[in-house]
Protein backbone atom coordinates (compact mmCIF):
# COMPACT_ATOMS: atom_id res chain seq x y z
CA UNK A 1 0.00 0.00 0.00
CA UNK A 2 2.87 2.32 0.77
CA UNK A 3 4.59 1.54 -2.51
CA UNK A 4 1.36 2.11 -4.46
CA UNK A 5 0.92 5.43 -2.64
CA UNK A 6 4.42 6.53 -3.61
CA UNK A 7 3.90 5.47 -7.23
CA UNK A 8 0.64 7.40 -7.44
CA UNK A 9 2.27 10.44 -5.82
CA UNK A 10 5.04 10.44 -8.40
CA UNK A 11 2.70 9.88 -11.36
CA UNK A 12 0.30 12.54 -10.08
CA UNK A 13 3.15 15.00 -9.58
CA UNK A 14 4.69 14.40 -13.00
CA UNK A 15 1.44 14.49 -14.95
CA UNK A 16 -0.31 17.16 -12.91
CA UNK A 17 -3.34 14.98 -12.19
CA UNK A 18 -4.44 16.09 -8.74
CA UNK A 19 -6.67 13.08 -8.00
CA UNK A 20 -3.68 10.74 -8.30
CA UNK A 21 -1.74 13.01 -5.96
CA UNK A 22 -4.60 12.94 -3.42
CA UNK A 23 -5.11 9.17 -3.59
CA UNK A 24 -1.35 8.67 -3.31
CA UNK A 25 -1.18 10.73 -0.12
CA UNK A 26 -4.12 8.84 1.39
CA UNK A 27 -2.63 5.44 0.56
CA UNK A 28 0.77 6.47 1.84
CA UNK A 29 -0.60 7.66 5.18
CA UNK A 30 -2.94 4.68 5.58
CA UNK A 31 -0.17 2.22 4.72
CA UNK A 32 2.19 3.85 7.21
CA UNK A 33 -0.42 3.73 9.99
CA UNK A 34 -1.18 0.05 9.33
CA UNK A 35 2.52 -0.75 9.19
CA UNK A 36 3.15 0.96 12.53
CA UNK A 37 0.18 -0.80 14.16
CA UNK A 38 1.38 -4.15 12.84
CA UNK A 39 4.91 -3.49 14.10
CA UNK A 40 3.52 -2.73 17.56
CA UNK A 41 1.86 -6.12 17.65
CA UNK A 42 -1.74 -5.03 17.24
CA UNK A 43 -4.00 -7.23 15.17
CA UNK A 44 -5.14 -5.21 12.19
CA UNK A 45 -8.44 -6.30 10.62
CA UNK A 46 -8.28 -9.58 12.51
CA UNK A 47 -4.82 -10.48 11.23
CA UNK A 48 -1.72 -11.19 13.26
CA UNK A 49 1.81 -12.29 12.43
CA UNK A 50 1.28 -15.66 14.10
CA UNK A 51 -0.65 -18.02 11.82
CA UNK A 52 -3.79 -19.36 13.42
CA UNK A 53 -3.87 -23.05 14.17
CA UNK A 54 -6.21 -24.98 11.97
CA UNK A 55 -9.18 -26.21 13.87
CA UNK A 56 -10.11 -29.76 13.15
CA UNK A 57 -13.85 -30.05 12.95
CA UNK A 58 -15.16 -33.40 14.16
CA UNK A 59 -16.33 -35.74 11.46
CA UNK A 60 -20.04 -36.04 11.01
CA UNK A 61 -21.47 -39.43 11.62
CA UNK A 62 -24.09 -40.44 9.15
CA UNK A 63 -27.12 -42.33 10.24
CA UNK A 64 -26.98 -45.99 9.33
CA UNK A 65 -29.84 -47.43 7.40
CA UNK A 66 -31.30 -50.69 8.73
CA UNK A 67 -29.73 -52.56 5.83
CA UNK A 68 -26.23 -51.43 6.81
CA UNK A 69 -26.59 -52.62 10.39
CA UNK A 70 -27.53 -56.18 9.44
CA UNK A 71 -24.95 -58.76 8.52
CA UNK A 72 -25.80 -62.01 6.82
Amino acid sequence: MIILGVILLVIGFLTGISILWTIGIILLILGAVLWILGAMGHAVAGRTDVPAQKSRAPRRRTAQSPAQGLTS
